[in-house]
């Protein structure tokens, strides 16, 4: 069975996936990598896959990993299946590497002088070297996530400024001294089912609307999307 997720959330991922490799490839891992969701697997770059993000079921016990469309046929399952379960490589660290072995077949980086079989040099950088790494591939992944990253780096901005302003210390103080008030402006966050910093983010919104009679269609949104999930 295939399942999509939203766009926005595929972007987090791949954000935390370029972090992480980019650790990797500075620093050697203690211990390998936590094995990932049970019985779930996913398409780690929208680079090879024209923007379509797919999850697949995957068979108990079996590792997790999706062969990009550019390998199909190319690169046998059962043997990479091998690599992970004999602790050749991670299912994390093979994902990306079969990501980046596609990336660079695809635009033609892959060296062929001194082979037919350009898949044989995925292989061999596995066995011999535990990954396949492509500075080219996770250059590309910056530059995809560059957007994405910036609309968060503003909505984490917006948010510091709104906890500093005049507004967020009054209703602080409105906090403090209108207690019932305070519970009756919770009442619909509750229900909708906001709990902790996301409760008191939306309460001060009813504050603002309620009490203030200031909302409008700009005030600060908690849930506000960021301008990449629109890309």
């Amino acid at each position: 069975r295939k399942f999509s997720m939203p766009h926005e959330i595929y972007q987090q991922i791949v954000q935390k996936e370029v972090e992480n490799h980019n650790e990797t490839i500075s620093k050697p891992l203690d211990k390998p990598y936590p094995k990932p969701l049970a019985n779930h697997s996913y398409s780690s770059s929208t680079l090879n896959s024209n923007n379509t993000t797919i999850i697949e079921t995957a068979v108990p016990d079996e590792p997790c990993f999706v062969i990009p469309a550019e390998l199909s046929g190319k690169v046998s399952r059962r043997q990479l299946s091998e690599f992970v379960l004999t602790g050749k490589i991670s299912e994390y660290d093979l994902q990306i590497s079969l990501d980046a072995f596609a990336y660079d077949l695809k635009n033609k980086l892959v060296s062929t002088k001194h082979t037919s079989n350009p898949v044989a040099l995925l292989i061999g950088a596995i066995k011999n070297n535990g990954s396949y790494n492509s500075a080219k591939f996770i250059e590309a992944l910056k530059s995809e996530m560059k957007p994405f990253i910036q609309a968060q780096q503003a909505a984490t901005q917006e948010k510091t400024d709104q906890r500093n302003s005049k507004e967020w210390a009054d209703f602080q103080r409105f906090k403090l001294e209108n207690p019932e008030e305070y519970k009756k402006l919770e009442e619909k966050p509750l229900k909708i089912g906001f709990t902790g910093a996301m409760l008191e983010d939306f309460t001060f919104l009813e504050y603002k609307n309620t009490i203030l009679k200031v909302g409008d269609a700009t005030n600060f949104n908690p849930l506000r999307p960021a301008e990449s999930a629109q890309l």
